[in-house]
């Protein structure tokens, strides 16, 4: 607390002097030291302070500002020389005490007093305003500091604003880039998936936005489209024999799965997958935007494929129905007209070819394997089924042999007949070709020969036995000639009907029947031999040889594949060759 002033001169001492400027330190501002030193002043002596003055930009201002004094307004600090006495039009004691901080006045006090004061009181004043300019220039530093310390923290908060809207800025232009090459990405795609050819245009399209090579698969891993540098060696489909497993992995995926030096992406708009689309990318520089290429584009023959399928289903209908039509039989006008609509010229010779194979394998997957064939052989045809047998109405310059063997290919080993039926000019005649592909397919099934192609015009004699004049009188022709020897085989358990047989197919030559049968040449002649005593006949004579050449190939129409099952074409125990020699 500052000391109270004394009412007599000289009421004062120097700890009073130094206790009272001490507060001048406490940290206040310029003005508030100027206000406490002119509290001070009364302590000194009969002293008041009529005015004071604060420097500011180099020029002395009233302050508080109501407060006038000596000093016009606006006076430069610079100006102001050493104390003096003030004149003034009354009997009292003005003096202007200045308050300087080393070279600088940062202020003026106008002191005034009823008489001139003593030296001592004089350098009392003089401390008092060393003290007090002392002060002020403190203040002035720390106030100066503090706006320092102030604008240093806004430069601080400042950079950190433009440190974040530099990074924000960036991540700005960063997200904009993306959003960009995706944009770039969905609009060539869109584009390409517009065009004529959707799956050679979609992996051009994808080439050309990842600059890797491209491949589509279909759902059997062959490969139906390619797009990049030419490709060397034999291609291997992807995932060779873990395709299955696979697949399952790539459909339960969220995106696109790596598989060695493949990048791919299943093509399944629904459940079943329609095919594979993946990126070559050895180098392993796949990256996002080349994934998001490559799920757009995934997607877009997905939807292009998933139509085609749709388009292929409709047709396969249209088409099967018209092929039950014709084989069934309808109008010649309206069939010509459906096929027209179909894509198939009917008014071109055609004929019907059938086809059965072993039991085990489905029909159905026999039908695909047909329509695989004709489709990447691009064969005209019709196809439907009929029970355990495929139909199909093709033109009549099909080769039959070709298309068993593509089938055969898929459905090795080849166990099944194909037969084929005789030309017709119209469809009104199909309904017969039919017919005739379905007699020598029965015919050839019932032969030692159960496998491979058979044509109604090349089955000579078996095409009178089966002319369907009656199946008692053909059993009656071969009773007439090889009864005999089948009662003998039956009551005996021996093989002279087989081994007849042999014989006559193989154009009697004793060393090939012989091979044929897997016995000696000296049982084959004592056979022979019981034969001749059997029959009654003589087989060097022609005509004998032809009925039974006849009556041996109508028993295997009329028992069908039991003869191919008789002991003696299945090779004979060597117990009864044996005994046939001993004999």
């Amino acid at each position: 607390m500052l000391p109270a002033a004394g009412p007599v001169e000289r009421a004062w001492d120097w700890r009073q002097v130094f206790s009272a400027t001490a507060h001048l330190f406490d940290g206040h501002e310029p003005a508030e030291v100027l206000q406490l030193a002119a509290h001070v002043v009364p302590c000194l002596g009969p002293f008041t302070v009529e005015a004071s003055y604060r420097a500011e930009a180099g020029l002395l201002r009233p302050s508080p500002p109501q407060s006038a004094g000596a000093l016009r307004p606006g006076t430069a600090a610079s100006s102001l020389g050493a104390d003096r006495d003030v004149a003034r039009d009354d009997d009292r004691w003005h003096h202007l005490l200045g308050l300087r901080a080393g070279h600088d006045v940062v202020g003026c006090l106008v002191v005034g007093a009823p008489a001139a004061p003593d030296p001592d009181a004089l350098f009392a004043l003089g401390v008092l305003a060393h003290e007090a300019a002392t002060a002020v220039a403190h203040a002035q530093l720390a106030a100066r500091e503090q706006q320092r310390s102030r604008q240093l923290r806004q430069l601080a908060r400042l950079r950190e604003v433009i440190k974040d809207r530099t990074s924000t800025i960036g991540e700005l232009a960063t997200e904009v880039a993306r959003l960009q090459g995706q944009q770039h990405v969905q609009r060539t795609v869109a584009v390409a998936a517009a065009a004529g050819s959707a799956d050679a245009a979609l992996l051009t399209a994808l080439h050309q936005l990842t600059g890797l090579a491209s491949g589509l698969e279909d759902t059997f891993g062959n490969l139906r489209a390619w797009q990049g540098p030419e490709r060397a060696g034999r291609y291997r489909r992807t995932g060779g024999r873990n395709r299955e497993d696979l697949l399952r992995r790539a459909a339960a995926s969220c995106g696109p799965l790596r598989e060695a030096n493949r990048v791919l992406q299943v093509i399944r708009p629904r459940q079943d997958v329609l095919g594979l689309l993946y990126l070559w990318d050895p180098d392993h520089r796949v990256g996002e935007l080349d994934e998001l290429a490559l799920t757009q584009t995934a997607a877009a023959l997905g939807v292009e494929m998933a139509h085609q399928r749709d388009l292929a289903e409709t047709e396969l209908r249209l088409r099967r129905h018209l092929a039950e039509d014709l084989v069934a039989g309808t109008d010649e006008a309206s069939a010509v007209a459906r096929a027209d609509l179909l894509g198939h010229d009917l008014r071109q010779p055609h004929r019907v070819v059938t086809l059965s194979w072993d039991p085990r394998t489905a029909v159905h997957t026999v039908a695909e394997a047909v329509r695989h064939c004709v489709g990447t052989r691009q064969v005209p045809s019709l196809l439907t089924q009929r029970g355990q047998t495929v139909v199909l109405v093709t033109q009549a310059s099909t080769d039959p042999d070709a298309l068993y063997r593509g089938v055969a290919e898929e459905l090795a080993p080849a166990t099944g007949v194909l037969g084929v039926g005789s030309v017709c000019a119209g469809p009104a005649g199909l309904p017969q070709s039919f017919a005739d592909a379905l007699r020598a397919q029965e015919v050839r099934r019932h032969t030692h020969h159960a496998a491979g192609v058979v044509r109604f015009d090349e089955l000579g004699v078996y095409r009178l036995l089966d002319s369907g004049g009656g199946p008692e009188e053909v059993r009656a022709f071969v009773r007439e000639n090889l009864g005999p020897l089948l009662d003998y085989d039956e009551l005996h358990g021996s093989t002279m009907v087989a081994t007849l047989t042999q014989y006559l197919e193989r154009g009697g030559g004793y060393d090939a029947t012989a091979r044929a049968l897997l016995i000696h040449r000296s049982t084959l002649r004592y056979r022979l031999a019981r034969i001749r005593e059997l029959t009654g006949g003589d087989l060097h004579d022609v005509d004998t040889r032809l009925n039974l050449h006849l009556a041996t190939r109508a028993l295997q129409v009329l028992r069908g594949a039991e003869v191919a099952a008789v002991p003696a074409l299945r090779s004979p125990a060597v117990p009864n060759q044996a005994a046939e020699v001993v004999e």
